[in-house]
């Protein structure tokens, strides 16, 4: 059994590239069934964000990881009509403790762009809702992304690593003020009114702006947002006369097309006579046709380009970061002790069930010999062979799980298995739910080992 990923992030892929990897909220339910019916995996969870996309599973099959891996790539790449070596030239893959520290650090927000901001966290729990809600999760899945919220929330709250308001909506206003001397005289254009398009109100109002618009799709959710810092909402079928008037417009919508193209803004930049239009792009895939940026008189950027306005904020954070870098260490060495051990377990019990069984037949085999016996003594017989067994069990069970937390526990067992004839089992599958009920006391967790 072991964790793995397999995805591209801002680090590996430019954004041309993650926009056609990029998995839209409602698709999330049909690419987790595709891989699951697909390939041997036993537990898939896929996260998408503007600045990753990567798919966490379970195999089974560590023995035959790289097959596994690359059914999973297959699956989740080809199944949408995208060319798998295209991906493949950009995606990175994490095995094992690998696999738990980058998991871990993408929630904690120390993989991000922008490191410490907030959304990436909600962005994997909702990510996470839609795992559960089509059941591609299971008992390490579950354990595993336990241990990544409680992390990040110790991490947020132990640490400075989060501390001010930081995000890519922050990013962007911060991009926007380099170039505007004071943003308070400027009007601002927000496209969507999603969690990202909040950010950026956070960060315009922190910033003083005042002349701002906020159109989306949905009026209400404009509206809503709008009134919490007392600025207008319109609807997206505005787009034209707010172009007129824009000196910077910020699209942030979770369209899966361009919202404003190239046609419509040469119309609009004659109706301005020309007036320059600062437009940044955070949405992904993008807002905006990249030939936009093309035309005089519009300055356009995009989210990749936000990485300059972001160094000041790794530099300043990178103490912190340290510091929650050692509690991610600390919390993967934990749950990693944990997984090998479940490598092991389901052997331990087929071993120990076996050695039941041919107790009781044996037993049951020499009942006329103990016919004359009380049944004080017939239970003290029964006792006493139980108790043979388990000494002889004793040293095959201790090697079994210091193999597992040493290492790799599967060779060990397969060769338990091998000796002892038993029969193949599934790791996770073939476990009944008093099993799973017996095995799910908590995993130390690296705080609760120094408090012990």
């Amino acid at each position: 059994m072991e964790l793995c990923c397999v995805g591209l992030s801002f680090r590996t892929a430019p954004l041309a590239v993650r926009e056609r990897y990029a998995v839209a909220r409602d698709e999330l339910p049909a690419l987790l069934t595709e891989i699951r019916h697909r390939t041997e995996v036993a537990e898939i969870f896929v996260l998408s964000t503007c600045n990753r996309t990567e798919i966490y599973f379970v195999s089974r099959l560590s023995i035959h990881g790289d097959r596994v891996i690359g059914a999973v790539k297959s699956a989740a790449v080809q199944s949408r009509g995208l060319p798998l070596d295209l991906f493949e030239q950009h995606a990175y893959v994490y095995r094992g403790p690998d696999a738990l520290r980058h998991l871990f650090r993408v929630a904690a927000s120390l993989d991000s762009m922008v490191v410490g901001e907030p959304q990436i966290l909600g962005q994997v729990k909702d990510a996470w809702t839609a795992t559960t809600t089509v059941g591609t999760a299971g008992l390490v899945l579950n354990r595993v992304m336990d241990h990544a919220f409680h992390l990040a929330k110790r991490i947020r709250t132990e640490t400075q690593v989060a501390a001010g308001a930081v995000s890519v909506g922050w990013a962007a206003v911060e991009f926007a003020r380099q170039v505007f001397a004071d943003l308070r005289k400027c009007v601002v254009v927000v496209l969507g009114a999603g969690e990202m398009a909040e950010a950026v109100a956070v960060n315009l109002k922190d910033n003083g702006c005042a002349r701002v618009v906020i159109a989306n799709r949905s009026i209400e959710r404009a509206e809503k947002l709008a009134a919490a810092h007392g600025w207008d909402a319109t609807s997206m079928e505005e787009l034209d006369s707010l172009l007129d008037k824009a000196d910077i417009l910020i699209a942030s919508t979770g369209s899966p097309t361009c919202v404003l193209n190239v046609q419509r803004t040469k119309k609009a930049l004659v109706r301005r006579h020309y007036r320059p239009l600062f437009v940044v792009d955070i949405a992904v895939p993008r807002d905006v046709e990249v030939g936009v940026g093309e035309l005089d008189g519009v300055y356009l950027y995009n989210v990749d380009d936000l990485e300059q306005a972001t160094l000041r904020n790794r530099a300043e954070r990178a103490q912190e970061a340290e510091i929650a870098e050692q509690m991610v260490i600390a919390e993967v060495r934990a749950v990693h002790q944990w997984l090998a051990e479940r490598t092991v377990v389901p052997t331990i019990k087929a071993l120990q069930q076996k050695a039941h069984q041919i107790c009781q037949a044996e037993l049951g085999r020499s009942q006329r010999l103990l016919r004359e016996l009380t049944d004080e003594q017939r239970v003290a017989v029964e006792r006493i062979t139980e108790g043979v067994v388990a000494k002889l069990l004793h040293n095959p069970i201790k090697k079994l799980k210091d193999e597992s937390r040493s290492g790799d526990g599967s060779p060990c067992a397969n060769m338990v298995r091998e000796l002892f004839d038993l029969a193949d089992i599934s790791v996770v599958d073939g476990r009944n739910s008093d099993d799973l009920a017996r095995d799910s006391t908590d995993i130390p967790s690296a705080e609760n080992e120094r408090l012990s």
